[in-house]
């Protein structure tokens, strides 16, 4: 088992993944996972800004990635958006950027004051905005309607979204304030574990977010690698940035 992260390892295909936590030195730690079962979804790698606050996908093969959708494959996963508070933003889509615009706006409406977390995300995700023709506040148009998973933290705080098709076929909004405690970790994913032979569709991520423990691991690197091997046979990435030190580990299957 991995260190504290069996609720990972034990999702046979979790998609996309992200956890919002606490080292055991009290820093505030966010870990972004990639695992992919199709050749454009294996054809990318994370890569890190040379500031290391922005962590990115990046295509190891463009030629397999054009066969599915570039758009969708292609994007920041993790952005420090505001080095003073340790603000930051992480996400499996092209919604980053939109959310700090829409942070970007109320900041320079009030005066230089930062929204509260709790109000972004379902300020951001209200009504659609489309980036590259995407609805980014939606679920995404492949062929799997992969849920849209997110999150946001600052402080103690920090809150986990999930956009997922609904039974009806419309978009179904979660989400999910926590609070931070050291060692510990809430876990979101795009699909709840099982990996259902194809043309089936893996089921969406379900409940609550997940608890993780990170034992007595501080360093960036241990965390990252933990993930990487908690992700188990369909891991291709993973990144784990400390907000505080600023300190970016990244874990690839591919150089």
């Amino acid at each position: 088992m991995a260190n504290g992260l069996e609720a990972l390892e034990g999702m046979e295909y979790p998609g996309r993944m992200i956890i919002l936590g606490r080292n055991m030195a009290g820093d505030n730690i966010v870990v972004y996972g990639l695992s992919g079962r199709s050749p454009p979804s294996k054809a990318r790698r994370i890569a890190k800004s040379g500031d290391e606050r922005r962590v990115f996908t990046v295509p190891t093969d463009p030629e397999e990635l054009k066969k599915g959708n570039p758009a969708l494959l292609i994007y920041d996963a993790i952005n420090l958006v505001d080095r003073r508070s340790g603000r930051v933003i992480a996400s499996n889509g092209a919604q980053t950027p939109y959310i700090n615009e829409v942070m970007n706006r109320h900041k320079k409406k009030h005066n230089g004051k930062l929204m509260p977390i709790q109000g972004v995300l379902p300020a951001v995700f209200f009504k659609p905005h489309y980036t590259e023709g995407i609805d980014v506040t939606s679920f995404e148009p492949d062929r799997l309607h992969t849920p849209r998973v997110t999150g946001l933290m600052e402080g103690e705080y920090a809150v986990l979204s999930i956009i997922k098709e609904d039974t009806n076929g419309t978009r179904a909004r979660e989400y999910h304030e926590v609070s931070l405690s050291p060692g510990q970790g809430r876990l979101i994913a795009t699909y709840d574990g099982p990996n259902p032979p194809e043309p089936a569709s893996p089921q969406a991520f379900q409940g609550s977010p997940r608890d993780v423990y990170f034992g007595r691991a501080t360093s960036s690197r241990t965390i990252a690698n933990q993930a990487y091997e908690a992700l188990g046979e369909f891991a291709v990435a993973t990144a784990c940035m400390n907000v505080r030190t600023g300190e970016v580990a990244v874990k690839n299957l591919h150089r």
